[in-house]
């Protein structure tokens, strides 16, 4: 989206919400968002977009909508329109969208495009005034995976148990969601493709067409808030069962004489990936402080299947395994109501078993946050990083720098 269609897209919008706004205020509907437009550049390796030579293609738009129907039901919906790199490109989309009926005062149900949990900060990360950094921590919250695992289409169940000494907050969550085309599915599926090309001995044309979908994914949470005041511990698991589909069209191979020795063929190539994440999380808030931690485990198994044509059958099947690992350690500081620092050192291995720097990536990432007022705030990031686990490989066709500086900037208005 250039930058008058953007201006003139958030002048309709304005206008929206002013008219909604007006109307709102007569039968108590309450509607928020944000806007967003950031800065990224990166010393070597284009991370996310092609942050190299500077990018802006990083912006966000989000307005919600929720009312109050009565004691027991509450209804909601956000729209978002983001983009990062190849991820979003501007599209509005419902980002969430569901009812929410209380049982009585501990427990609860949700019906519709329901927020998943998991870790501390996924249900939050769509808002960006509630956090210090540009991003969450990425050697947890990978920004690639996040447009699958903030909502499912089915629904949740939720509540609070109390204890003696603090109480617990229980959530499971069931459902599907749409899989957009990521960055780093497309790096997994372009391996496989290298691997398929080998055996085939010969290369594919273009870009491939890929589909996919994400059925029948669970997330569950568990968290203690404990006897310590602004003490919490908890953990979360999410299972996923995602699907793809693409076709490959191969050329044809010829001898020294140029006589063809293989003709061209299409292939087409089913995947099944299912990762099993989980995450265990602390956060202690002391004063001004707020001290915090992840751990992640994704199991992860992949099953291919590829033919060559309906009439040739299978050519190629298998499976591959493998465990991601990622934590981070983070401390926030809130000088005033003006000032934030952040500190946090992460660490992600994208294969436990292989941990050399291609396979890995260790972040360390200071932010300063100032509020130019209650609805302006400004961000500034660098992240000093030693290696490239989580940069997409189809960004960086001519190789990768083991060590390198991010910068990101952030400009948000909230509503």
């Amino acid at each position: 989206m250039s930058f008058s269609i953007r201006i003139r897209f958030l002048l309709v919008l304005g206008l929206l919400l002013f008219t909604v706004a007006q109307v709102g205020a007569q039968d108590d509907l309450m509607i928020h968002g944000l806007v967003s437009q950031g800065y990224l550049l990166s010393s070597d390796n284009n991370f996310l977009t092609y942050s190299e030579n500077g990018s802006t293609e990083f912006t966000e738009t989000v307005v919600n909508f929720q009312k109050q129907l009565d004691d027991k039901l509450r209804v909601g919906l956000q729209f978002l329109s983001r983009d990062l790199g190849k991820a979003g490109n501007n599209e509005t989309k419902i980002d969430w969208a569901y009812g929410d009926y209380a049982l009585n005062d501990r427990c609860g149900l949700r019906i519709g495009a329901v927020k998943v949990p998991f870790g501390l900060y996924n249900k939050y990360r769509d808002i960006d005034m509630l956090r210090t950094t540009v991003f969450l921590p990425s050697t947890v919250y990978m920004e690639d995976y996040r447009q699958y695992i903030t909502s499912f289409k089915g629904g949740s169940i939720y509540g609070t148990l109390p204890l003696k000494k603090g109480d617990i907050e229980l959530e499971f969550a069931y459902g599907g969601s749409e899989l957009p085309d990521m960055g780093l599915i497309k790096d997994g599926l372009g391996e496989l493709n290298t691997m398929i090309e080998a055996g085939f001995g010969t290369t594919h044309l273009g870009e491939p067409d890929t589909d996919g979908s994400a059925k029948n994914g669970y997330a569950a949470k568990i968290l203690w808030n404990t006897p310590v005041e602004g003490l919490k511990i908890g953990g979360t698991r999410l299972s996923l069962n995602l699907n793809f589909t693409e076709q490959l069209v191969f050329l044809p191979v010829f001898n020294a004489a140029l006589v063809p020795v293989s003709p061209g063929f299409q292939t087409d190539v089913t995947v099944n990936f299912r990762p099993a994440v989980d995450v265990g999380s602390f956060e202690y808030n002391k004063n001004k402080f707020t001290f915090a931690g992840e751990y992640m485990a994704a199991h992860t198994r992949q099953d291919y299947f590829i033919t060559t044509s309906p009439t040739m059958g299978p050519v190629m099947a298998g499976s591959v395994a493998q465990t991601r690992q990622g934590a981070y350690l983070q401390t926030i500081y809130r000088h005033n109501d003006r000032h934030e620092w952040s500190l946090y050192r992460g660490e992600y291995f994208s294969d436990r078993k292989n941990k050399n720097w291609m396979n890995s990536q260790k972040d360390t990432c200071l932010t300063f946050r100032y509020n130019v007022t209650s609805n302006w705030a400004l961000k500034l990031e660098n992240h000093w990083i030693d290696g490239v686990g989580l940069v997409q490989r189809n960004l960086n066709l001519n190789g990768f720098e083991r060590k390198w500086n991010l910068l990101a900037m952030k400009a948000t208005y909230n509503f």
